[in-house]
């Protein structure tokens, strides 16, 4: 099966134990890289100037924890700590 964007289910991103990466994603977006011969790129917006620190916190707990997954919360002190190393 050919998905459009990554799964959340199981996604190595998405449960690890560090949330770092995972909350920066949220926070400043990313994508993958553009090639000639492969598929079209995916880009995935920044919510810095869309969701507060609590809001980053309850969004990324319940992705942690649906479909299967069963990963430790984000907490509101977890957003702010990369949002404050990160200036954003």
């Amino acid at each position: 099966m050919n998905f459009k964007y990554p799964r959340l289910a199981g996604n190595p991103a998405v449960i690890a134990p560090q949330t770092t990466s995972l909350i920066r994603l949220l926070v400043e977006g990313g994508g993958t890289p553009e090639t000639g011969t492969g598929s079209m790129p995916r880009k995935m917006p920044a919510f810095a100037n869309e969701l507060t620190n609590t809001e980053m916190a309850r969004v990324l707990t319940f992705v942690r924890g649906a479909w299967g997954n069963d990963s430790d919360p984000v907490t509101t002190r977890d957003v702010e700590r990369v949002r404050s190393a990160i200036h954003k």
